[in-house]
């Protein structure tokens, strides 16, 4: 199905965006309605003649559809399209066919994050060169952000701790919390489980940092001008660039990131690109309860390389990361249904996410005079595995 230029939807999904959680979630009378329904006419609408009555709907994203959840669109009679259809995100298609025949959902082990001191740390001792395969990668020293504590993360952890502890009675729990909840604890822990959820900080880009592919495009286009031809492009550019990879511009912030970095230790940032050099394939599902998670960087013949397509990469089966920033009540409150689904209902990892989705948006109804707010379940994404 052809839909057309790129450049306005892209306008339109940035607007839409930019209304639905510039407004937490309140789709406004008037100039709100009109974004969704522009935006759905021209990105959903065609599509679903093809679709059918299809229940389930398989997207492979790339450039700014990689920041749009398709379930939080919503039709003329007030429906979102999470309502009808589920909907898994798949950084590549081809994924589907190394999925294994039988479904196990092997949730013995749970590894949990949160509560995390951002002012303070433990000292570990250094990491052992066995536990990453590979060199440590060098984080960025620019002071971009100072983070402010999660309070209601604490609490998240230990619920999904209990309903564990509750339903899978012989598995192995660890949680750290605090000034314990450091990058390198969180290397080590990681690979160990089945279930991971960090609860903490997540960022993509943020204000300040260079990007090396924004000083490659810069270069290229300052030759250009002085020169009225490319001159080699990007690989004269290339040689030229200061800044970080793209795999540097998103990640997680752990314990002790407010403080000014020393050499001796890690410096409470766990990037992307450090995550592809962890062994995860034993892992089952990676939640990361945290701010635009799901977000990267288009890049050629890789779709949109973040946070999320590094764990899949790493082995991980399931990923469950976040497109914009989330309130820290609510997040607690869909987290937890989430996981009493998994573990104590026993669906399927899409299935649980998505009863958590319509469950809150049926409470936001109830509370909000009808207003079904989806900037409070919506940013939620799920890629991988979805069984």
């Amino acid at each position: 199905v052809d839909l057309g230029l790129a450049d306005p939807i892209e306008e339109q999904t940035k607007v839409f965006l930019e209304g639905l959680v510039g407004t937490r979630g309140v789709l406004l009378v008037g100039a709100g309605e009109d974004r969704n329904q522009e935006l759905r006419a021209a990105l959903w609408d065609p599509l679903v003649e093809s679709l059918a009555d299809a229940s389930l709907v398989i997207v492979s994203q790339d450039r700014f559809t990689a920041t749009l959840p398709f379930e939080v669109l919503m039709g003329k009679d007030g429906r979102y399209l999470v309502e009808d259809r589920s909907f898994v995100y798949l950084h590549d298609l081809q994924a589907i066919g190394g999925f294994e025949q039988v479904v196990s959902h092997n949730y013995d082990s749970l590894f949990c994050v949160g509560g995390v001191d951002f002012n303070e740390r433990d000292e570990p001792e250094l990491l052992a060169a066995a536990t990453v395969r590979g060199e440590e990668q060098q984080a960025p020293t620019e002071r971009w952000e100072f983070w402010g504590s999660l309070d209601q993360t604490r609490s998240e952890v230990a619920t999904i701790r209990d309903l564990h502890k509750a339903f899978v009675r012989a598995g192995a729990r660890v949680v750290v919390t605090g000034t314990d909840a450091t990058e390198e604890r969180v290397i080590v822990e990681m690979p160990r489980a089945s279930v991971v959820h960090l609860a903490t900080h997540g960022y993509f880009r943020p204000q300040g940092l260079p990007s090396m592919w924004q000083a490659a495009l810069d270069e290229t286009e300052r030759q250009r001008d002085e020169t009225g031809g490319m001159r080699g492009g990007l690989l004269t550019a290339d040689r030229k660039l200061t800044g970080y990879l793209p795999e540097v511009l998103s990640g997680l912030v752990f314990a002790g990131a407010n403080l000014e970095r020393k050499e001796s230790r890690l410096d409470g940032y766990l990037t992307a690109s450090d995550v592809e050099w962890l062994d995860l394939t034993g892992v089952e599902l990676v939640t990361l309860s945290a701010c635009k998670t799901g977000l990267g960087r288009s890049a050629s013949g890789e779709g949109m390389s973040g946070f999320r397509t590094s764990l899949l990469r790493a082995g991980a089966k399931t990923v469950v990361t976040s497109l914009w920033q989330v309130p820290d009540d609510a997040t607690e409150r869909l987290m937890a249904r989430f996981y009493e689904n998994l573990l104590r209902n026993k669906m399927g990892k899409l299935a649980a996410l998505r009863e958590a989705q319509l469950w809150m948006l049926r409470e936001n109804r109830r509370t909000y005079d009808g207003n079904g707010r989806p900037f409070t379940w919506g940013a939620f994404v799920l890629s991988g595995d979805w069984r």
